[in-house]
């Protein structure tokens, strides 16, 4: 059972009542989702330390007004990979696999390891977390001639690769998944949905998934990963990771205008 704490404050919109719902009651309703941006710019604003001089109960009221009329859980929206839903023209179904919803990965050491704000307060693990990539972009800022010790020359390009993701922890072994359903295997199969060739396309081509999260403490944190050039590889690239922290309760797939097809119950 996932153990919810404290949420910040937010001038949102929000979809359906998202509190104390299974995951099958988003299935054919229209959701409205906020943007990862939003959700951070209201976590980032809420106290996440108790000072020296203050009362727990002074705290707990502080907090309280932070958060003020938010509610428990929020939409966000995520990559769609769109090569991991197929259609079964035989059987009329629309195969799922959980890379549709979750094939990115980050680096959390960068963001909960050594030398950052929550080291050893938040765990995380290198091999395997219950988490998932929300959005990735990579941006050439420019370029510059390097040369080695050997005098070999390389014109290096240097990237702003940003990640955006939401954390919910290290997994319990490495056989966990973050899906309750995902089948064993390369395939990871979520299921199988009935719908026509038509609906099948549309998902193909404008098809999109989000996740149902409840925002918890530290609620956000960030880190940068920096890779510098080789001769080899001649590509420099500073990596800010932004992590919103969160019990991740559903994976949606949902329409291009935004009703919920399939939602996948997380662990």
């Amino acid at each position: 059972m996932k153990i919810y704490r404290y949420l910040a404050a937010a001038i949102l919109h929000f979809p359906i009542a998202a509190e104390a719902q299974t995951c099958d009651a988003y299935v054919d309703q229209i959701v409205v989702q906020n943007s990862f941006s939003s959700v951070v710019s209201t976590l980032k604003a809420l106290p996440t330390t108790k000072g020296e001089y203050e009362t727990t109960a002074a705290f707990e009221a502080r907090v309280a007004v932070a958060r003020g009329t938010m509610p428990e859980t929020v939409i966000i929206p995520a990559i769609f990979s769109s090569k991991f839903v197929n259609y079964d023209a035989d059987t009329g179904v629309l195969k799922v696999q959980a890379y549709a919803l979750r094939n990115v990965n980050t680096d959390y050491s960068y963001v909960f390891g050594y030398g950052s704000k929550y080291y050893e307060k938040v765990k995380y693990s290198s091999l395997g977390n219950r988490e998932v990539v929300v959005f990735e972009s990579e941006t050439p800022t420019g370029t510059y001639v390097a040369s080695n010790a050997f005098g070999a020359k390389a014109t290096v390009t240097k990237v702003r690769r940003l990640d955006q993701a939401i954390f919910e922890g290290e997994q319990g072994n490495y056989n966990e998944k973050l899906f309750i359903d995902q089948m064993p295997g390369a395939d990871a199969l979520l299921g199988t949905l009935p719908m026509s060739i038509p609906e099948a396309q549309a998902i193909k081509t404008s098809g999109k998934v989000a996740f149902v999260v409840q925002p918890k403490w530290p609620f956000y944190a960030e880190g940068t990963n920096l890779m510098e050039a080789t001769i080899s590889s001649p590509l420099e690239v500073t990596n800010p990771i932004q992590v919103i922290v969160a019990d991740i309760q559903c994976g949606l797939l949902l329409t291009g205008g935004n009703k919920v097809v399939a939602a996948y119950t997380t662990r």
